[in-house]
């Protein structure tokens, strides 16, 4: 079982519901990342063919915007990043390995959660490397 862990629970902040409602999408996400049935991929190359356990290799990241909200903020003060170019905050997705279909599980699940208790600008986006 592979999972993703926050900073923010280590981080000083006023406002102790952005920790609890960020560990909690953590949570969902970890959950939603290791219940998937990853569907391998097969790589059939001139000489041999070969099998990818983990699927489809690829990336994930959530993003929150705007990114000058104080949520933002403090997001970026417990390690998330700033994208000058995508004009967000972003959690890139770093666990469980290679596989886009676990990244991007954890990654719905984790906007979905935060989504559902009312966080406005808050999406992802996961892309085939």
């Amino acid at each position: 079982m592979t999972t993703m862990t926050s900073t923010a629970l280590t981080a000083r902040t006023s406002d102790h519901r952005w920790d609890a409602d960020l560990a909690a999408a953590y949570a969902a996400g970890n959950a939603a990342a290791n219940a998937i049935e990853v569907v391998p991929m097969t790589v059939v190359g001139r000489d041999r063919t070969y099998w990818v356990e983990g699927g489809v290799c690829g990336f994930a990241r959530v993003e929150v915007r705007p990114r000058t909200s104080a949520w933002a903020k403090w997001l970026l003060a417990t390690g998330w990043r700033s994208s000058d170019y995508f004009k967000c905050v972003t959690l890139n997705i770093d666990g469980f390995g290679q596989s886009m279909q676990r990244k991007e599980a954890f990654a719905a699940a984790f906007v979905d959660h935060l989504t559902r208790l009312g966080y406005p600008g808050v999406s992802y986006t996961a892309t085939i490397d």
